[in-house]
């Protein structure tokens, strides 16, 4: 019986952003650790409802006399950074940059932290319950505030500038890294022209083609009993060139897969690609050609001459008999056809969605 690959949901690959916002979590718990010490050991725990009424106060736009400054200070930061969580996310997810909306989640999230441990130090020091505690606790709390505040602003701007939020290994980063030979002239093939959404530019179809040819030439030469014996190139696992590509290629990769993962097919990734199969036939592949994302499936090419769909054929290569029909996803767009055509697969294979 075959086995049954889990669901994966959200983006399978994280960045530093995602670390930071894990990082604000952890120092929010130390913060919170921290003062509940210094708490316990004076027994001031019943007073330390009125730093979270100043909270509450601020939330509801009801004023205390004692605390009216901290608190009108609360209101506006409180509802200004859930202004700019929910703008700034849905500005992201517009500029398809959504893998960047965590950093505004730390962001609220240090926001918040700053809030409360500013309201348990301004409420232990000057406030309803000074005294209660040693004011080394109280004021020890001024590191976790300034350091709540700071970091509030830099992910802000990390967020929203051009900082690089890649999260690579260096053994990754190596492994990733593709390896130029240099090869003899060949009389590059003859490139149809296809209506694409995004046309892509003459240098980079070639270099498509000419890495399609050594690929070719790779496996025959395997099949041929490694004749020659000439430098063969090491392959380029798939997972790394997706780890290795732009977020919008990512992200589309992503859509399709879960797309796909939706229905009961067995799914395998392999040093060339990603592919799904269902009772031993062999329905979609997914790979790469350069840095372009490609996925091929078992239809008849022919079938869409004419059509919108940029569709290419590929039956002339052995490797691809099974999944002629090829589809580059260079845009969103290519990507919900490819969803189509996949789900169009599922349906005439008898393929069951998953519940």
């Amino acid at each position: 019986m075959a086995k049954k690959n889990s669901k994966q949901y959200g983006r399978l690959i994280i960045n530093k952003l995602d670390v930071y916002l894990a990082a604000v979590c952890v120092v929010i718990a130390v913060a919170a650790l921290w003062i509940s010490v210094g708490i316990s050991v004076a027994n001031a725990g019943h007073v330390a409802k009125y730093a979270f009424l100043d909270v509450w106060h601020s939330m509801g736009f009801v004023y205390c006399a004692q605390s009216v400054g901290i608190e009108v200070i609360f209101t506006f930061m409180f509802y200004g950074g859930l202004v700019l969580l929910c703008c700034g996310s849905y500005y992201l997810k517009k500029k398809e940059k959504g893998e960047r909306i965590p950093g505004l989640v730390a962001a609220f999230l240090a926001m918040l932290g700053f809030i409360h441990f500013y309201a348990l130090y301004y409420e232990y020091s000057l406030g309803q319950a000074a005294c209660m505690v040693h004011p080394f606790w109280s004021y020890s709390l001024l590191v976790f505030v300034l350091a709540f505040f700071v970091g509030m602003f830099l992910l802000i701007m990390a967020t929203f500038s051009n900082y690089n939020i890649e999260l690579k290994g260096k053994k990754a980063a190596q492994e990733a890294q593709p390896v130029v030979e240099e090869t003899a002239a060949e009389p590059a093939k003859e490139i149809e022209e296809e209506p694409e959404e995004e046309p892509a530019e003459e240098e980079e179809e070639v270099v498509e083609e000419v890495e399609e040819e050594e690929e070719e030439a790779e496996e025959e030469s395997e099949e041929d009993g490694f004749s020659g014996f000439g430098k063969r190139r090491r392959p380029i696992p798939f997972e790394n060139k997706l780890r290795k590509s732009g977020p919008e290629t990512r992200e589309r990769y992503n859509v399709i897969v879960a797309a796909l993962r939706g229905y009961e097919f067995n799914d395998r990734i392999s040093i060339k690609g990603e592919t799904f199969s269902y009772k031993r036939e062999k329905l979609v592949f997914i790979t790469f050609s350069g840095a372009t994302l490609k996925v091929y499936f078992n239809l008849d090419p022919k079938e869409f001459e004419g059509s919108p769909l940029p569709i290419k054929d590929s039956s002339d290569v052995k490797k691809y008999e099974q999944t002629p029909a090829c589809l580059k996803i260079k845009s969103n767009l290519a990507s919900r056809r490819a969803i189509s055509l996949g789900e169009r697969l599922a349906k005439e294979y008898k393929v069951p969605a998953k519940n």
